[in-house]
């Protein structure tokens, strides 16, 4: 829902275009890499670092690695100087200036999280000059038909294996929600679901 509403409707991609997707690790970054490639666009996955890994399915044209800081190097080697053309922020301030430096004239950038910071000093210069438009989406002020209608058009891309579902890395009862928050807390690959039957227990 997530990556339709930050990669389709808010940053309107369109084919041949270069995206730059941060957190590509993660299952919202795998599925905006699998939309987008649907769509007929070029992949720019922003990773931590050699560690992260994504799942089948989510081939790129190109990997940076913020630990690294070069993102802006690798984005202007592969568009041969341009820029990318949209840049999904899934993880905040932390990144934001980086972003803004690797994108194009008349780039957009999608803001659909905060969590490696709120705030950061923007350089209006960059804004301005390069015409760059920025938009955040909140898919928790989507109402039922909003929903329902993202996941109409997700439907052909799941049927056609196009879109692929994440890896299920483990499962746990209801009551076990504090450990399987905790498990996430220490950080891995893949989702955890919470399987709502009272008789359920990790195997």
């Amino acid at each position: 829902m997530t990556a339709h509403a930050a990669v389709i409707t808010a940053g309107q991609l369109n084919k041949g275009e270069w995206i730059i997707v941060s957190g590509a690790a993660g299952a919202v970054g795998q599925a905006a890499i699998q939309l987008a490639k649907a769509a007929g666009a070029r992949v720019i996955a922003l990773i931590r670092n050699e560690a992260d890994k994504w799942s089948d399915g989510c081939e790129v044209d190109a990997i940076a690695e913020s630990e690294k800081g070069n993102l802006e190097q690798v984005v202007r080697e592969v568009t041969k100087g341009a820029g990318a053309n949209l840049a999904l922020n899934g993880v905040g301030a932390s990144i934001m200036e980086s972003l803004l430096q690797s994108l194009s004239r008349d780039g957009r950038m999608v803001v659909y999280s905060s969590a490696g910071g709120n705030e950061f000093n923007l350089n209006l210069g960059i804004l301005y000059r390069q015409q760059i438009l920025i938009r955040g989406v909140n898919t928790q002020l989507y109402d039922a038909s909003q929903c329902a209608q993202i996941l109409t058009n997700l439907a052909p891309l799941i049927e056609s294996g196009a879109l692929k579902p994440s890896k299920i890395a483990e499962r746990f009862s209801l009551d076990e929600a504090p450990q399987a928050y905790k498990r996430i807390a220490a950080g891995i690959s893949g989702k955890l679901v919470l399987v709502v039957r009272p008789d359920y227990h990790q195997p």
